[in-house]
């Protein structure tokens, strides 16, 4: 590949990487669940704590890895889906 079409395609990962948080797509992301409070959780994705609603039928812990469920790239209306046994 040349050096023009390697600083393209750089160009076109800051782009992209820019407005990803825009996008509107289904996202799941996978975390740790740090405490239960009632119908919602603190989970530990990536290094920080997000709170996230828990799905009905789901019994989750602390200490359980779970999947993190993000609609249409929408943060605030992340749920807990499942966990991994």
């Amino acid at each position: 590949m040349s050096w023009v079409q390697e600083e393209i395609i750089k160009a076109i990962h800051v782009y992209v990487d820019g407005i990803a948080d825009k996008l509107k797509y289904d996202k799941t992301i996978m975390g740790k669940v740090v405490s239960i409070n009632g119908g919602s959780a603190v989970v530990e994705v990536n290094g920080s704590n997000q709170t996230c609603r828990v799905k009905a039928g789901v019994d989750v812990v602390a200490g359980d890895v779970v999947l993190v469920k993000v609609p249409n790239n929408n943060k605030n209306h992340k749920y807990i889906d499942g966990k991994l046994l």
